[in-house]
C-alpha cells in the first residue's frame, strides 16, 4: 500500500501541489473514520487531552511533514529513488531508539541497517559515489532525506503511546493533528498556484491514498509497531521501494538503470542481515 502511494503521488504530481494532496488526503481520511469513532472519540475526550502533546506530535511528524515533503520531493525524482531513499528509515528509528528511549539494536541488525542506507546511497547519487563530497544532490533526493526524520520519529514515539488509546481512536486523532496543521501549507499552495481540477486521476488518486496508504496501512502499521517494537517494524519498510519500484515500471513507464540493481542488491543484504533469525531474537523487545 504504500509503495502505491509513492507511485501514486509521482503520478498525480503535475495536477495538484504536494501540501493540497496531503490535506485532501487527510480530510476524506477524516470522514471516513468519524461515523466510526465518534462515540469512542467522546469517550476517550479527557484521555487524549491528557496526551495532546504526544498526539500532537505524531501528527506534525507522521501526517503533515512527512508527507508534504514525500510528495514535494516527487515532484523532482522518481518513485524507484524515493521509495529507495525510504530504506534510510530503519537507521534513523534505531538511532532515535537509543536516544530517546536507551532501546539496543543487535550487531547484525546494525550491519544491515548499514547496508540498506549504503544502497540507498548508491540510488541517490546515480552510482557516483563521488556526489556525496560536492553536495550534487537532485532537489527531490534530498527532500526525501528530509522526510524520513519525520517517520523515524512518529515510530519511535508510536511504540510508546498509552495503551489505553484504541487504535482507530489514535489514528483519527492524530489524522485530525496532522491536518489542523496541514491547512496554512495548503492555503499557501492555493494562494500561489489556485485550486487543482477535481479531474477523474486526481479524485481517484486521493481516494487511494486516504483508503489504503492512509486508513488501512496506519491502522496496520501502528498496530505492528505496538506488537514487535520500531525497530523490528522498521526493517519491513524495506519492502516497500521492492513494491514502489514494481509499480513504478508497470504503470509510470519509469526505467530500471545499473545503479538502481546495485542499490537494490544492497538494500536486499541489508533486509537478510537484519531479519535474520539470530537477528530478530537478540533484538526482542521487553514488554511495555
Amino acid at each position: 500500500m504504500w509503495g502505491g502511494n509513492f507511485t501514486v503521488g509521482r503520478y498525480i504530481h503535475s495536477q495538484i501541489a504536494p501540501g493540497t494532496l496531503n490535506l485532501l488526503r487527510w480530510s476524506l481520511v477524516v470522514l471516513i473514520l468519524l461515523p466510526f469513532t465518534f462515540r469512542a472519540l467522546h469517550r476517550q475526550r479527557e484521555l487524549l487531552f491528557r496526551h495532546w502533546r504526544f498526539i500532537a506530535a505524531l501528527g506534525v511528524t507522521g501526517i503533515t511533514l512527512f508527507h508534504t515533503f514525500v510528495y514535494s520531493a516527487l515532484n523532482w525524482t522518481g518513485a524507484v529513488n524515493a521509495t529507495l531513499i525510504f530504506t534510510t528509515i530503519p537507521m534513523f528509528i534505531v538511532a532515535m531508539s537509543w536516544v530517546l528511549f536507551r532501546e539496543p539494536a543487535s550487531m547484525r541488525q546494525f550491519f544491515g541497517i548499514v547496508a540498506s542506507m549504503f544502497g540507498a546511497l548508491v540510488v541517490i547519487t546515480r552510482g557516483d559515489l563521488g556526489l556525496v563530497l560536492t553536495l550534487e544532490f537532485n532537489r527531490g533526493d534530498l527532500l526525501m532525506l528530509i522526510a524520513v526524520p519525520n517517520w523515524a520519529l512518529y515510530s519511535v514515539l508510536l511504540r510508546h503511546r498509552p495503551a489505553e488509546i484504541e487504535p482507530l481512536v489514535l489514528v483519527m486523532s492524530t489524522g485530525i493533528t496532522g491536518l489542523i496543521c496541514q491547512v496554512p501549507i495548503a492555503l499557501w499552495e492555493v494562494v500561489d498556484q489556485g485550486w487543482p481540477a477535481l479531474t477523474t486521476p486526481v479524485a481517484l488518486s486521493v481516494g487511494y491514498v486516504a483508503v489504503f496508504a492512509g486508513v488501512v496501512a496506519y491502522l496496520c502499521w501502528n498496530r505492528g509497531v505496538a506488537e514487535v517494537g520500531a525497530n523490528r517494524a522498521g526493517l519491513f519498510l524495506n519492502l516497500v521501494p521492492l513494491f514502489g519500484a514494481l509499480l513504478a515500471v508497470v504503470f509510470l513507464g519509469e526505467s530500471i538503470y545499473a545503479f538502481h540493481w546495485v542499490g537494490a542488491a544492497l538494500v536486499g543484504a541489508g533486509i537478510y542481515l537484519s531479519s535474520s533469525r539470530t537477528a530478530l531474537k537478540s533484538s526482542r523487545p521487553q514488554s511495555p
